[in-house]
């Protein structure tokens, strides 16, 4: 029940995040590692093809060294969660969750990632995740 309480939190969060549609500056590096690492023009779509850049938030680069998807590069699992803890640090709009133990003992973790102000008032929407979590309190509408 946590685990799925857990990922009903992350879909709502996921749902309020910024519409697809806002306009980001563009890492270049990023971006034209990325055109240049894909095999196929037909893998990359406007949700894909390109990194954000931001004064406030390291990107993968800063922090790995590389970008995911890096030809020869394999991401192990402290980088990833060295990496999103260091989005925790640097942004109001992240947070890390410790959510337990892999059946390995590694600690797994989960990111919210929202605006500011859902981030701010988390409990308000696991209060709405815990709801959806037993249909028995929620009317037929």
């Amino acid at each position: 029940m946590k685990k799925f309480s857990a990922m009903l939190l992350a879909a709502v969060l996921l749902l309020s995040a910024i519409p697809l549609g806002a306009q980001d500056t563009r890492d270049e590096e990023a971006t034209k590692m990325i055109k240049d690492y894909t095999t196929e023009e037909r893998f990359l779509t406007p949700l894909v093809d390109y990194l954000p850049a931001s004064d406030a938030v390291p990107s993968q680069l800063e922090v790995l060294g590389y970008i995911s998807g890096t030809p020869g590069k394999m991401t192990y699992y402290d980088d990833i969660v060295r990496y999103f803890r260091t989005l925790d640090e640097a942004s109001d709009r992240v947070k890390v969750f410790e959510i337990g133990r892999s059946h390995q003992g590694n600690m797994m973790i989960m990111a919210a990632i929202s605006d500011a102000e859902t981030i701010a008032d988390l409990d308000r929407y696991r209060g709405f995740t815990a709801e959806l979590a037993d249909p028995r309190g929620c009317d037929e509408a």
